[in-house]
């Protein structure tokens, strides 16, 4: 009778070799499963969280009225779409990291910021005002006049006004000049005047989100014909004298020199009702220059 012959008995180990085999595999496209992830990140920005954009933030301050003009003040960061603030000046996701920051600047070459704006912050189109605007910060509903001064109006022009670089916020000098010849005098009469307006009433300036143009606005700051300044009571009777009798002109000041704001009356003026007027005796008192071309002995 025939016996049936038994299976061949499995070698010791084999199953085990089987079991590591598949456990290298699993691994191994575990590892590609996460690199190729983290490759389609990169190529939208970078890690976790995306998709993500590169948005332009100030690589230092950039302080109010500045222009922005030089690749250091600038720096791109990579964040996630949901961190994006509304407004943000972006860069294409394809962008070289060794091109950023020359495309960066391209973008918000020449804008000038409306507001301090610290280093590390987002740069937003609210934040930057086109070339040629008039930029004077925040707007109140009233001019911002301290307690014992006034604002008086000043004739400008070209020639006389600095060819209209004077903007709200500078400081000028005056020159008065009389007569002429061995007779004429010319006198710097006031230093560290406060611009506060350039030309006629306009509290708006195009922000850079905006996509007109500014020509009209550069052209109308150009052609201004008046300054607003900001006097004592004592001060604004001694301009108009020199208004009227001698001819003006402007020296447009450092802004290493301006001197800090005023926040309250000035000593030697200290009212509204502390000017008691003014005759050309008084300005040769102060201005001794002026005492031959005034007709002085």
């Amino acid at each position: 009778m025939a016996v049936a012959q038994a299976p061949a008995r499995p070698r010791a180990g084999g199953g085990r070799l089987f079991i590591i085999l598949g456990v290298i595999l699993a691994l191994v496209g575990f590892g590609l499963a996460v690199l190729l992830s983290s490759l389609g990140g990169a190529a939208k920005g970078g890690g976790a969280g995306c998709p993500c954009d590169l948005v332009v933030y100030a690589a230092k301050d950039i302080g109010l009225r500045t222009q922005i003009t030089t690749q250091d003040q600038l720096t791109v960061k990579s964040i996630p779409d949901s961190y994006k603030p509304a407004g943000a000046v972006v860069l294409d996701t394809n962008t070289k990291a060794s091109d950023q920051n020359r495309i960066a600047l391209k973008a918000v070459q020449n804008y000038i910021a409306e507001i301090d704006i610290a280093a590390g912050q987002p740069l937003l189109t609210s934040m930057l005002a086109k070339p040629g605007d008039t930029v004077t910060g925040a707007q109140a509903a009233y001019l911002p006049i301290p307690q014992g001064y006034v604002a008086m109006t000043l004739p400008t022009g070209e020639l006389i006004g600095v060819a209209g670089y004077i903007q709200p916020g500078d400081y000028i000098s005056l020159l008065a000049s009389v007569g002429a010849g061995k007779t004429g005098a010319t006198v710097t009469v006031f230093t560290q005047l406060h611009v506060l307006r350039v030309g006629a009433a306009n509290l708006s300036v195009t922000s850079a989100a905006a996509g007109n143009s500014t020509q009209q606005t550069a052209q109308q700051q150009a052609n201004a014909s008046s300054l607003t300044v900001l006097v004592t009571p004592c001060q604004a009777e001694l301009v108009k004298w020199l208004a009227l009798n001698t001819q003006l002109s402007y020296e447009l000041e450092s802004f290493k020199d301006y001197s800090p704001s005023s926040t309250g009356p000035d000593p030697a003026c200290a009212n509204l009702n502390a000017a008691k007027g003014i005759q050309s005796t008084d300005i040769v008192s102060k201005y001794p220059a002026f005492k031959t071309a005034l007709g002085g002995p």
